[in-house]
């Protein structure tokens, strides 16, 4: 159990622009099993990937791999209870609302729909490749879900902050929920420091870090072909902010991911975009 750490904190600053930090939390028990799902995709060219990937928010290889000592993205995403159309729970179906912070050794922390129609909070660290909290449901974490108006819809949110960091030699990945009102910041997952070097962090390898807000559909079975999604409640994401950390130490202003940094690739399949601003916002339904 540790409390919310320092390079976090400083972090948190710029993002919510100073907004009193208080009540730091310890990580939640991981009292259930890690999630059997298959590991977040490698979207390398999502126009050959529509039974994998959709609509993914691509990094431009510039903005990838600008940072020296951290990276890290706070992003607010966005759910429906649940996600009804031909979505079947009882099968491998799945559909995951995802991100990197652009650290190719860093975390995804996503929500996705397996397992039932209902959404659940999960943690993939790709330094071990594999996910290292339980699949939880979002309700273990209702406190810190609010509603909110998207262009026309209204939809669940949850604000995620996801950091990767250098601390002496080594790295750090975490994962937190910030704090809402009264609620303490909650921290999800922080792994333990690894060593990698900056070029195995922050220089494109195929596509991993690559990719910022992104869904990936994937029907079980070859239904991807002859019964793609349709008719999906709302989800998407929205506040998509960046920052980086320099050789001092420094983290740079949070600034709303832009299309100078980030290009849309839509892929193939039917999830199309509802509502749109620039590449931080989008709202997807198939």
């Amino acid at each position: 159990m540790e409390n919310a750490s320092e390079e976090y904190l400083k972090l948190l600053r710029l993002f919510e622009d100073g907004d009193a930090l208080q009540n730091e939390s310890n990580e939640p028990p991981q009292d259930d099993a890690v999630p059997p799902m298959g590991a977040p995709n490698y979207p390398t060219n999502p126009q050959l990937e529509d039974d994998e990937t959709s609509y993914v928010t691509r990094y431009n290889s510039d903005f990838q791999s600008a940072f020296q000592t951290g990276t890290a993205i706070a992003w607010d995403i966005l759910f429906s209870d649940s996600i009804g159309g031909n979505f079947e729970p009882n099968t491998h179906d799945r559909i995951m609302i995802t991100a990197w912070s652009r650290a190719a050794l860093g975390c995804e922390a996503l929500i996705a729909y397996y397992g039932g129609n209902d959404p659940k909070l999960t943690v993939y660290n790709h330094f071990v490749d594999r996910y290292v909290v339980p699949l939880w449901p979002i309700s273990k974490f209702k406190n810190y879900v609010r509603t909110c108006k998207v262009g026309d819809f209204n939809v669940k949110s949850v604000s995620i902050v996801n950091l990767t960091y250098r601390a002496g030699t080594q790295w750090v990945n975490e994962v937190y929920i910030p704090a809402t009102g009264e609620l303490p910041h909650q921290q999800v997952y922080k792994s333990r420091p690894y060593t990698a070097t900056l070029a195995a962090q922050a220089v494109l390898y195929n596509a991993q870090g690559a990719y910022g807000p992104t869904v990936e559909p994937n029907r079980s079975g070859f239904r991807n072909l002859t019964d793609p999604f349709r008719g999906t409640n709302p989800i998407g994401w929205t506040n998509t902010k960046l920052s980086s950390r320099d050789n001092n130490g420094n983290w740079s202003k949070a600034e709303l991911l832009s299309p100078d940094q980030s290009t849309i690739c839509p892929g193939l399949s039917p999830f199309k975009r509802v509502f749109y601003e620039n590449n931080f916002t989008a709202v997807l339904t198939s």
